[in-house]
């Protein structure tokens, strides 16, 4: 349930008064901010999410709910470590149900899979990749990339503020131990 807590403004105009009153949503349980926060997620406002949910599990670091939402939160910014460390510790706490073992089982072949990988930076991208195999890529990739981004940005009036993350997979094998892709799928 969602409850609405009134409040009430008064103003004073000359010769008259005026109320407005607006209802703010208050949500009821740690259960509904967590909800809350995986709808911000899926919405891909992962930093946000990310600030949020690291202020939450400040004041509530054994909600094993809470944990798997920061362990997402950091999954999906790259962070495969620190998702993998806090679904176990959900784990840990009690919360250990299918879905949870499912994704510290596909977090841990994550892991694997990038342990390799090789981190280039550009002032707009985060590029990972296999150094052994796609090293030659990097120069290329960040050019293009930055490049391409400049258009964009000009024609679409848009900058992220974070830097986006590319991962290049050396083959769809790879590419499906770190995506819900089959490598049938991904070919």
């Amino acid at each position: 349930m969602r409850r609405n807590t009134p409040f009430h403004y008064y103003c004073l105009f000359p010769n008259r008064r005026c109320r407005i009153r607006l209802s703010l949503r208050v949500p009821d349980s740690p259960a509904e901010v967590v909800h809350s926060l995986t709808e911000e997620l899926e919405t891909w406002n992962v930093e946000r999410t990310w600030t949020e949910v690291k202020g939450l599990l400040d004041k509530q670091p054994k909600d094993s709910d809470l944990l798997e939402l920061a362990s997402l939160t950091a999954f999906y910014r790259g962070d495969y470590q620190e998702a993998q460390k806090l679904m176990k510790t959900a784990l840990a706490l009690g919360g250990e149900d299918e879905k949870k073992k499912g994704f510290a089982l596909f977090f841990e072949e994550t892991i694997g899979v990038t342990a390799p990988f090789k981190k280039y930076e550009s002032p707009h991208f985060i590029i990972s990749l296999d150094e052994g195999q796609d090293a030659i890529l990097a120069d290329y990739l960040m050019d293009t990339l930055e490049k391409t981004y400049q258009i964009m940005a000009e024609k679409y009036g848009f900058q992220s503020k974070q830097k986006i993350r590319i991962e290049v997979f050396p083959d769809a094998k790879t590419f499906s131990f770190a995506s819900t892709l089959s490598a049938r799928t991904s070919r």
